[in-house]
């Protein structure tokens, strides 16, 4: 559990704090050796539960350049250290940066001095961190009071910045021993999401254990659920036999995990950039009644006959290159379509087409570079536009696969899943009736709705129709005779 106490968010905007801890020097990090011979120990700062005392939001930069400050310092007690012993800092992590929306890289580099003497610097690409130095050494009362200066380029884009450092002795000593690692950040300029750029800082800087949101049952939004959008998590895992219903944009790039129960998508950023995994037992769902077309960077299903699901309603998910391979894909639409019912209790399945008496189905496509959609459909939809119409027709025949016993896949006509294109698909696409009817994709929340086409058998025989004409001519063998205009096949 983490939280940031109120003051500091009402002012997010420039992430001002006060103190809630008492300290030696009020909007310090104060320093102690609880243990002799132990860790250095930071206390204060506004965050509480886990990682309490080991984050400091009290840097802001200036409005204008230069962008330097001193705060916050260091501060301890009398007798905290032996007297004359060294103090030193490093940087354990690269540059951290918050642009107002997610983490995101910088090419900004800080400068950390001290009195204009020594100095270090440390930039978003250091992913290993970078030295510090000693700061200087401890007076004889065994206090440590100092303050190091903080500086971004006079370009420094505004957001929240963050280091992560840790303090340590600058020589061998057996009076005390490193700190952890902690986190600083400095407001530069006015952004936006200050409180969910801290929380993803964190989870950046600590290796934060991963989020796990439980819906026992009924249905929760996430901002219900305590997550109005997820801007950086190590990893999600839904648990809970319950509906959990992702209605944000979450930018997060840690994978998910549906464990059980149903996570419900109805925001099409969502889940744009991590790789989903559905477990035994748990699904991911588009809704039934409207439209969503979501993006995730790959998909896993847990194979069986209690296996994962995914229910497409009338949506469509985009996956990135090398998120599932068209194996893969084939095979869970296949155990989901279970015979034609569009009903399977795992793969990919939709409940609109389950509902839709045998004329909606699931469709989908591969592209070269490996990125594939896979969507509600209705058969004869080669391309998945919501239409069937004479450009769906002139692609399936230009497959060359109509009645070759080719092994065929869905954008050359194989529409009821038995690896050929034949008459049975035709047949597939007469029963749809979807040919000439335009955009079939639903619009309301009754089955057969404003953008659902009830089939009309004329048009769609007459489809079928021309869609055999086409074939037969394609596969006709000619012989070296004349054929009047009105005969041919061209």
């Amino acid at each position: 559990m983490r939280v940031l106490l109120g003051a500091a968010a009402c002012l997010a905007c420039v992430g001002l704090a006060t103190q809630a801890v008492a300290q030696l020097h009020s909007g310090d990090i104060t320093l102690s050796v609880p243990v002799a011979g132990g860790p250095i120990v930071t206390t204060g700062g506004e965050w509480v539960g886990e990682y309490a005392g080991r984050v400091f939001d009290e840097g802001i930069m200036p409005t204008a350049p230069p962008f330097v400050t001193s705060s916050p310092g260091f501060d301890s007690s009398t007798g905290t250290f032996p007297a004359g012993s060294l103090i030193r800092f490093d940087l354990v992590k690269e540059l951290l940066f918050w642009d107002g929306a997610m983490l995101a890289p910088t090419t900004a580099t800080m400068t950390v001095d001290y009195q204009d003497v020594r100095f270090a610097t440390i930039s978003g690409s250091d992913t290993a961190g970078a030295p510090g130095f000693i700061i200087t050494s401890v007076p004889s009362n065994g206090s440590f009071h100092e303050h190091l200066d903080y500086a971004l380029p006079s370009d420094a884009a505004a957001g929240l910045y963050g280091l992560v450092l840790t303090l340590g002795p600058g020589s061998a000593t057996p009076a005390f021993t490193t700190s952890d690692s902690f986190l600083v950040t400095f407001a530069r300029g006015s952004f936006s999401g200050y409180v969910a750029g801290l929380e993803a800082m964190v989870d950046a800087a600590f290796g934060a254990a991963g989020i796990v949101i439980d819906v026992p049952s009924g249905i929760q939004t996430q901002a219900e659920a305590g997550y109005p959008a997820i801007a950086s998590a190590p990893s999600v895992t839904k648990t809970g036999g319950g509906t959990l219903v992702f209605d944000a944009v979450n930018s997060y790039t840690g994978p998910t995990t549906i464990a059980a129960g149903t996570l419900l998508i109805t925001n099409p950023d969502a889940l744009a950039n991590t790789t989903v995994t559905v477990a035994a037992g748990g699904a991911l769902a588009l809704p039934p009644d409207a439209r969503v077309v979501a993006g995730i960077d790959g998909l896993a299903i847990t194979q069986g006959p209690s296996g994962g699901l995914v229910n497409l309603g009338t949506g469509e998910f985009t996956i990135a290159a090398g998120g599932i391979s068209a194996i893969d894909l084939r095979a869970s639409i296949i155990a989901g379509r279970n015979g034609g019912g569009w009903n399977g209790a795992t793969g990919i399945t939709s409940s609109r087409a389950a509902a839709a008496g045998g004329t909606r189905a699931v469709g989908y496509t591969v592209a070269g570079d490996g990125s594939s959609r896979v969507s509600f459909a209705a058969a004869g939809d080669v391309d998945l536009s919501g239409a069937v119409n004479v450009f769906d027709l002139v692609s399936v025949n230009a497959s060359g696969t109509y009645g070759t016993g080719t092994a065929s896949v869905w954008n050359q006509g194989d529409f009821n899943y038995d690896g050929a294109t034949n008459v049975f698909d035709l047949v597939a696409v007469n029963t749809a009736g979807a040919y000439g009817q335009g955009n079939y994709f639903p619009t309301s929340t009754s089955l057969v709705g404003s953008g659902t086409a009830v089939p009309e058998p004329g048009t769609a025989i007459l489809a079928v129709t021309a869609l055999a004409a086409a074939f037969g001519c394609r596969h006709q063998r000619r012989r070296p005779r004349f054929v009047h205009p009105e005969n041919s096949c061209n």
